[in-house]
Parts: C-alpha cells; structure tokens; sequence
C-alpha cells in the first residue's frame, strides 16, 4: 500500500509504448486538420502522462505533451501545458544531467514559453535560463553540442550567444563540415541543411 489517499481513484494503468505511439499519430492527425475519433481518447489520456514522465518512457511522453500542447484545441493544449508545468521540477532535474533527453526536455520548455499562460511562460523561462546556462559550460560534450548551439542562440544572453558562436566556428573549423554537398554538411551528425545552425 502507498501513503497516498487521494479521493479520486487516479491509479489508472501506465500507458504502453504502443499505446503512446498511437496517441502520437492521433496528435499529429489533429495538427494538421484531419478529424478523427482519437480526440476522447487523447482527452482522457493527457493525465495519465503524468506517470509516464517518471518512467523509462519519459521521452516519448514528452514528445507526446509537445505536440498536444501545441494543438490548435481548447481543451487538449491548456491541458498538456498543465502537465508540462506541474513537472517543472522533473524537467530541471533532467537539465541537470548528461540524458539523451534534454533536448526534448528544453522542446517541452520551448513549448510552454510559446503556448502557455503567462504564469507558465514565466516558469518555463526561468528553467530555460538554467537549461542555458547548464549548456554553455557544456559545449564541449558532442551529444549535446548542436541542440545547446541552437538553444543558446534562440533564448541566451548576449554572452552565452557569444560563446555559442565562438564553438560554433571551431567546430566547422577542426571539423571541416562545411562543403557544397548537403549530405554531406555535418555537426555531429545532423545535417546542416536541416539544422537550425546553417543559418549561422
């Protein structure tokens, strides 16, 4: 038996990775107009997130949480921001360490500074700015390199954006990735071409 006692029965089973991937393509379904009878379904969904964001499949829940939170829908969005908000606290954890997540932790960051209330776009700004930090005394860490670049360029101060661009030249210095084939523009394996930094 847990110590909790909630009035409300809340236990409801974890979602599987099947069942977060079909919720997925349902979200995506929505964002770009197509009907579909998974909308109850997703509604009812959001709050079991929740417990998903404390497990092995906190990636794809917060993958999920970003795209219904940026849904043009009056119920299914405010109620994805919720969830992003109420685990501020998770998410600054995950900015803490060296998980192949924090990208996708600093996308649902991202998410709530452009969809959420104000209340939320303050909180969120205010993680972002950790999240920033952290990635500037990190950019020598080439799992993290071209998403803390990018980051750092769309939400730092004047002085991590300077570092940013300092890194930024050494990598395509020393590692000479910039040629006129588009396969074959690379920082750390993303291709420039589809990378927000090649604007740089």
């Amino acid at each position: 038996m847990s110590g909790r006692s909630d009035d409300e029965p809340t236990t409801r089973p974890q979602l599987s990775e099947t069942e977060l991937d079909q919720l997925f393509d349902a979200a995506l379904k929505l964002k770009i107009g197509q009907p579909n009878v998974q909308k109850t379904k997703l509604e009812s969904s959001v709050d079991q997130l929740n417990a998903c964001l404390e497990g092995p499949l906190i990636g794809k829940a917060l993958r999920l949480l970003i795209e219904i939170g940026s849904l043009e829908d009056s119920v299914l969005s405010p109620k994805a921001l919720d969830v992003l908000e109420s685990n501020q606290e998770r998410l600054k954890k995950i900015l803490n360490t060296d998980d192949s997540i924090v990208p996708t932790t600093l996308d649902a960051v991202e998410t709530l500074i452009k969809f959420g209330n104000l209340q939320q776009q303050k909180k969120a700004k205010s993680t972002m700015k950790e999240g920033i930090l952290r990635f500037s005394q990190r950019l020598d860490d080439p799992k993290i390199t071209a998403c803390a670049i990018d980051f750092i360029m769309q939400f730092g101060d004047k002085d991590t954006k300077n570092l940013a661009r300092k890194k930024l030249t050494e990598i395509i210095h020393t590692q000479g990735v910039l040629t006129r084939e588009p396969h074959g523009d690379y920082i750390n394996g993303q291709e420039l071409a589809d990378n927000p930094l090649f604007s740089l």
